[in-house]
């Protein structure tokens, strides 16, 4: 589980971790400008950095190496 102070992301609602015990997790809800909404009981939980990788593509027949 990600520590307390932490965000956490459900579907479309930003949470922030106000304490974890053992299985379970208090968060206070509709942070970042987002509106508390029900969420399923399998919904994936987001946490931790947010990579990027950049790839590059070929954009022209010279890059091709054909």
């Amino acid at each position: 589980m990600p520590p307390v102070g932490e965000a956490i992301l459900i579907d479309d609602e930003w949470m922030k971790v106000l304490a974890v015990n053992e299985n379970r997790v208090s968060v206070e809800r509709g942070r970042r400008g987002t509106r508390a909404m029900p969420h399923p009981v399998d919904a994936l939980v987001h946490h931790g950095w947010h990579a990027v990788r950049e790839i590059p593509v070929a954009m022209t027949r010279e890059d091709w190496d054909l």
